[in-house]
Formats: C-alpha cells, structure tokens, sequence
C-alpha cells in the first residue's frame, strides 16, 4: 500500500497516467484479499494452538493435583489452590490471544523500517526515536506495575480466605450476631482490594493512553518532518505519504510488543503462582505397580515430631496388628490420634522407625499402591456432585456395580436408598440442599470404602454422624466381616469399640492396651 501511494503521488497523478492508476489498484486489491485470507488463517491456527495447550495443560496440573502428597496440598490453603487454578486460565487465555504473533509481526516491522530507510533516508529517525523514548516510559511504568500486581494478588488471597472462612461459619456468625462485625471487616479487606485495582487500572490506561499518544506523535512528526524535506526539495509529497503509512506500520507491532510487557507483569505473577502446583512431589504411579497386601500392620520403634516446636507426639511405639483383627483406638484430644490415622494411609511419614503396611512402607513405588489397600473414612461425609451410585463407585473406580450395591446393602443403606423417588439415582452435591439426611450422606462413603475392597479399613469417628439404628447397622456389619479385613477404630462411643478384638489407649506418647476394655461382641461367633 504505502508503494502504491508513492507511485501515485510521484508518477500517476502528474503524468496523468490511468492505465497504471488501474493495474495499481488492481495489485492493491490482491494484495489486501490476500492479507485478509492469511490473518483469518492465522487467527484460526493460533486460537487451536491456544484451545489445545489450554486443555493440556490444565489436564497435566490436575493429575500433578492428584497425584500429590496430601501433605503437600495441605499447606496451602483451598483458596490460594483456586486462585493458582485460574493463574493457569490466564495464562491459557494469552497463549490463546494475538499476543503470540508478535513473533511473526516484530520481524515483518524491521521489514518496513527498511523500506522507510530506502525511501525516506533520514526521516526514519524519526519514528526509531520516537519509540526508543516511549520503550524507556514503559519500562519505568511496568517495574511499579509489577509491585501492584503482586500486592493485589496477596490482597485478594486474603480477602478469598476470609470469605471461605465466614462460608464455613455461617451458623456461628448467626448464632453469635457477628454480621456488624463480620461486614466491617470485609470492608476494611474489599477497600484495600479497590485501592490496589484502582492503581493497577490507572497504571494499565496510562499504558494504553501512551501508546495511542505515540502513534498520533508519529504521524504528526513523520508529516512535519517529512513536509520540511519537501520544502527544502529533498523529498516528494508522495514520499511524504508513504513514509506516513510505512512508520505506522513499523511501530504497531512494537507498541503491541511494549504493550505485552504491561500483561507479562500479571503473567509473570501467573506462572508463579502455577509453578508451585507443577513442582508439587509426588507418588508412584498406580497404574504401573499393583500390589496385594494382607492386612497387617507393623509399627517398628515408630517415633513422630510434629510442629515447629518438634513437640513429640509418639516416642519409640513398637505394635503389631495381624490380618482381620478389629483394633479399638481411644485417647484424650491432643494424645495423637489424628497422627496415627496420618501415619496409617500414609499421609505423614515418621520421624524415625518404620510403618509397614502388608510388610511395606509407604516409600517408593508401592506407595500408592498401598494407598489403595488402606480405606479412610472420618465424620466428614465426602460427598461429590453426582448420584448416590456414582459416588458409591467413585465414578467407575469401582467396576463391578454389584460390588457397590452389596456394600450398601450390608451396611443397611440399601433400604433408604430406595425409599428415595429415584434410588440410586438420586443427585447428591452442593445444591443438596438437606434433601438427603446426614447419616444417609456418612454411610455413603463408608458404603464407598467397603466397595473398594480394601484390606484394611480406618474409621475416624466415622460413626459421629450416625443415629442409633444406622450405627447398628454398622456394628453388624463389621461383626459379619471380622477375619476377612483388619479395622481400625476410633471412637469416643463404649458400643462401637465394643465390637473391637483389642482396644488400645494413647497415652504418654505411646500405644498401650487398654486395661478396662470389655470383650469383643460377636468375637467367637466370628471365629466359629
């Protein structure tokens, strides 16, 4: 285009010239329906590129997600995880964007600073310095850009945690009156978010200001220059003209690429916050190592410093527990039973000494494989959006459907399942809404590790959330399956220990027998 101008001013218009003002206009038209077919070609391959890195990606982080230490996940807090879940949608969306064509267009810009140098000669200082001075502007701005950007970021972690926080004690705040209190505090937290957003949006529109300010600058200055050479009969109108058309050119591309860098202060943001998650450690692969374990349990001098203050919590414990035997566990709060249920799925190591589950550690390529062995199921009913079957199943983790059908029905949850309009079938999630009650939900997923055919099973105060006759149910349950899978029991409830072989007590940061423990019921009718 801006050669075609040039002829036109120099060589058509004074010279009268129509047949070649036709054959001009006629390369133009190519030219341009040409450009058009390229962009819309360009457009389509790079938003595909973008769509499949997109889905790669966040596919690749959740399976990182999964396979995790729990540990690990257990650091950070849900709603920090969240907000590095969606760093990752933003940085998706600039692989996705035009963004990622400067690649391409900043070279095609040198292309046209060549032409203006050939045409132009020394008029294409003009736009060169233009820019230089606009690049020193935008690096000033972008370091106090970056410091916002991770000050907003810190600001709506906080201010996400405090939400999820009042979320999870709404009745508290209700029953307490805490709204006063509650509201002024967030909107103490939510003026510090506007503050940070409102000086990170002033700072973005100076950017965007600024470039349109130097785009009009050099069009002014390419023209006023550009007028002066022509006086002084150095250059020609149509130079004047074509020099206009090929500065803009030159310079879009790397306005878009200064631009950039304003959005590469967030994303720089972004990919920290997505590195932490890719960098998570984490377990073998279940997939390539299955193992068949026995049910046995083997603390050897196991000894578990925890917290900052390595405050012990068990010193030197040695216990033995054999395949199929029920192992009642009590203790006062603090005395270290939520660290042994850590310490028995595998979700914390010991300081020293050794856990072995069927004769294994949970170390090496068999971790998760043992992971698989052992079923954990506390007084949080873990209950996924889905149908009653689905979350009995796991979502097909469990194969065989009969197999989930005959633990919910050995449990007794299979006769509420069908009093239910739609059985197995009916939707469970958050929009529950208390349409299924809570003992209904907690036998859900102690139905879903009875599916999974573990050979050890932990229940955590699994039993809190059930009434009197759905507690029974369980008792039965268990008793009909003593000899076939070693349980695990923590309970403050006499009668669901009661069903145990052996009952033991944390006390002075040891497992000791407990001395008063009644005889298991149901023991001999389970070893006949």
């Amino acid at each position: 285009m801006p050669l075609a101008i040039l002829q036109v001013y120099d060589r058509v218009l004074p010279n009268n010239s129509t047949d070649t003002l036709l054959v001009l206009m006629l390369g133009v038209v190519v030219v341009l329906i040409a450009d058009g077919v390229i962009k819309i070609a360009r457009a389509a391959v790079v938003g595909k590129l973008g769509a499949g890195f997109n889905h790669q990606a966040h596919t690749e982080l959740f399976r990182r997600v999964l396979d995790a230490e729990p540990t690990q996940l257990a650091k950070t807090p849900i709603s920090v995880q969240v907000h590095q879940l969606r760093s990752l949608q933003s940085i998706s969306d600039h692989y996705g964007d035009q963004g990622r064509l400067l690649a391409i267009d900043l070279p095609a810009g040198g292309i046209f600073l060549a032409v203006l140098i050939f045409i132009a000669g020394p008029l294409a200082l003009v736009p060169v310095t233009l820019l230089g001075m606009f690049m020193l502007f935008a690096l000033r701005r972008n370091k106090a850009l970056q410091q916002v950007v991770v000050d907003r970021a810190d600001q709506d972690d906080r201010k996400s945690d405090f939400i999820l926080e009042v979320l999870a004690g709404a009745k508290t705040v209700k029953s307490q009156a805490m709204e006063a209190l509650i509201m002024r505090r967030f909107e103490r937290l939510q003026k510090a978010t506007a503050k940070l957003s409102a000086r990170y949006m002033r700072l973005s529109g100076e950017a965007r200001d600024a470039s349109s300010l130097f785009g009009t600058l050099t069009t002014v200055f390419v023209v006023l220059f550009g007028a002066l050479m022509v006086i002084h009969g150095t250059f020609s109108i149509g130079g004047v003209a074509a020099s206009t058309l090929l500065s803009g050119q030159f310079v879009q591309p790397f306005l878009r690429a200064i631009n950039q860098l304003t959005d590469m202060q967030r994303l720089k943001h972004d990919y920290a916050q997505v590195e932490e998650l890719f960098e998570l450690p984490a377990v073998a692969s279940l997939e390539q190592f299955e193992l068949k374990t026995d049910g046995s349990i083997t603390l050897n001098d196991v000894s578990v410093d925890v917290g900052e203050g390595a405050r012990t919590v068990f010193s030197h414990v040695d216990l033995r527990i054999d395949h199929g035997v029920f192992v009642g566990i009590r203790g006062a709060d603090g005395s270290g039973k939520s660290t042994l249920m850590k310490l028995l799925t595998g979700e914390a190591k010991p300081t020293s000494g050794r856990v072995l589950i069927g004769g294994h550690e949970y170390d090496g390529i068999h971790e998760q494989a043992l992971r698989k062995s052992v079923a954990y199921v506390d007084s949080q009913s873990a209950i996924f959006t889905g149908t009653i079957l689905e979350n009995i199943t796991m979502f097909g983790a469990v194969s065989d459907i009969s197999h989930a059908r005959m633990a919910a029905k050995l449990i007794g949850l299979e006769k509420e399942i069908h009093l239910l309009p739609k059985g197995y079938e009916t939707q469970l999630g958050s929009d529950l809404g208390g349409k299924v009650p809570t003992s209904t939900l907690q036998r859900i997923c102690i139905a879903r590790a009875l599916a999974s055919e573990p050979s050890i099973l932990v229940l955590d105060e699994a039993n809190a959330q059930l009434d009197q006759q759905a507690e029974k149910g369980l008792m039965d349950a268990l008793v009909r399956l003593k000899g076939y899978l070693t349980v695990i029991i923590v309970s403050h409830r006499p009668s669901m220990l009661a069903i145990a072989d052996r009952q033991y007590e944390l006390r002075d940061r040891n497992i000791r027998p407990y001395e008063d423990a009644p005889k298991a019921a149901g023991t001999e009718k389970a070893r006949a």
